[in-house]
């Protein structure tokens, strides 16, 4: 009878060690999926922001030639007028600025329409004069620098035989740029283009705050 019980108590610890082992094993297995299952999902995460980020990349970097590309042809128009008056000539190339009624705003909108327009008046052969070049360049902690936008540091006597502007009309289609090359001493326009930038063009290369924001003087 003693035999018996031993046995049967035998049994029973066996039992349920192996039903340990078992659960233990069974564990093991799940912790090791959740794990996989959560390294598949942080890889799938890394895999999509990359695509995202490139897409955007991308995106940008297409966007950001267009808008060259709108300057580009409405200089194409420019010259077609200008043409018989460029040999020979200098032109500056100011600011686009808002048109309301002082015609004095501009942003980093019209900052970067000119200088655009700049590039391209070099392309077609003519002399350009950056007249914010000053006559020394500057030197301190932050860098050496040449371009300024202060009157008291830049050569009085402007040697420009025409002037290259225009103006920026606010839509909800994107901004109307009107370009123009006037004659600096008779004030009268040798040509003129128009062109519209649409919004997402500029939603996507440049910030809404610095489209709005007026350049430090």
């Amino acid at each position: 009878m003693n035999f018996i019980k031993l046995l049967f108590l035998t049994l029973t610890l066996i039992l349920l060690s192996a039903c340990n082992l078992t659960n233990k094993i069974v564990n093991n297995e799940c912790d090791r999926e959740l794990i996989n299952n959560h390294c598949d999902n942080v890889k799938q995460k890394i895999k999509k922001d990359a695509s995202v980020f490139k897409v955007k990349a991308d995106y940008t970097i297409n966007n950001t030639k267009l808008l060259s590309e709108y300057v580009e042809q409405m200089a194409m128009g420019l010259m077609d007028s200008f043409q018989a008056h460029a040999p020979d000539t200098k032109i500056a190339v100011t600011s686009f600025v808002d048109l309301n009624d002082d015609l004095q705003s501009t942003n980093m909108l019209g900052n970067q329409i000119s200088e655009s327009f700049l590039y391209e008046m070099q392309q077609y052969g003519i002399p350009v004069i950056d007249f914010k070049v000053m006559e020394y360049i500057e030197v301190n902690k932050k860098g050496d620098f040449v371009f300024s936008r202060d009157y008291q540091q830049l050569t009085e006597s402007l040697k420009a035989d025409y002037i290259l502007s225009g103006t920026l009309i606010y839509t909800a289609a994107g901004v109307v740029v009107n370009a123009r090359i006037v004659n600096m001493f008779s004030k009268v326009i040798i040509a003129s283009a128009k062109g519209l930038i649409p919004s997402f063009i500029l939603e996507s290369t440049i910030s809404p705050k610095l489209i709005n924001e007026e350049p430090d003087s």
